[in-house]
This record gives structure tokens, sequence and C-alpha cells, in this order.
């Protein structure tokens, strides 16, 4: 699948907020000049290519209670990787984990609606998976608020 320019200006303008109206792709369609049904049937195949997962509200956890949130790093054996990473992806609380080609090989975010919370939550997975060594890099502030993808240099796909 090719990416042109009309397909740069969707996807630059959706992953920055989607329309809360009854007809958002109708308001997408008016600002960028566009028709309607184009803009849903690209999105669509944006979809089943791959290029993008899903089109979801950014939630600002603070806002719905989450007050504690982390940054976990994980030494585990290679061959555990899967399994642990498994058993970290169970809770609810865990929007991101990665592994890494580092010393510290699994990395995720956890959040929680207290410290103390998190910290149980965090001593759980330690006597789950009995990791190497489990480093917890609490949020002090934050400084990106959201990602959002130039694209300009994207010429296809």
């Amino acid at each position: 699948m090719k990416i042109d320019d009309k397909d740069r200006k969707i996807l630059k303008r959706v992953q920055r907020d989607f329309p809360l109206e009854r007809r958002p792709f109708k308001k997408l369609a008016e600002e960028l000049d566009m028709e309607e049904e184009y803009i849903i049937d690209r999105l669509r195949k944006f979809s089943e290519e791959g290029y993008i997962r899903n089109i979801s509200p950014k939630i600002r956890s603070n806002k719905v209670g989450y007050n504690a949130s982390t940054l976990v790093a994980v030494k585990v054996e290679d061959s555990r990787i899967e399994e642990v990473a498994e058993v970290i992806n169970e809770y609810k609380g865990v929007t991101h984990n990665y592994e890494r080609d580092a010393e510290y090989n699994l990395w995720f975010t956890l959040h929680a609606g207290t410290e103390k919370v998190l910290e149980n939550i965090l001593e759980n997975i330690r006597e789950r998976t009995e990791p190497e060594e489990m480093l917890n890099l609490p949020k002090e502030k934050k400084y990106k608020l959201e990602v959002n993808l130039d694209l300009e240099d994207v010429k296809d796909g």
C-alpha cells in the first residue's frame, strides 16, 4: 500500500484529535477538503493493512483516578521473556510492555489508583515471575504530552 499526500493529511489529522461529533468523518472531510466516504474508506484500508491500530480516546489517567504510575525495567532470562510478559499483561494497569535488546530486557508501564496499590501489584508481579532484577522507576514529571508523527518524510508504505 502506498501512502500519498492525501493519506498523510488524513493520518496527521486523526492522530491529533478525532472529532467528537455526530458525523466525525463529515467534519474531517470539511476540514481536509475531501469527500466523507473517501476518508472512511481510507481509514478502513489503513486499519485492514495494519497502518493504524484503532481510533480511540486519549484518556488522562490522573483525571480518571489513576494517580500513581511508573516505568518498570525487568531483567529476566531470555528463555522466559514471553512467559513473564504474559503474566505482566494480565494486570489491567499495564499500558505498554516491550522486549528490549539490553541488560534489562523487558520494560513496561503501570498505572494504579494509589502508590500503595501500585507497589502491591509490583510485588505480586515479582513473586509470580521471579525476575533476576526489577527496577521501579516512578514518574516524577511528565514532559511529553502526546505523540504526533510528522509523516512528511513518509513517501510510501
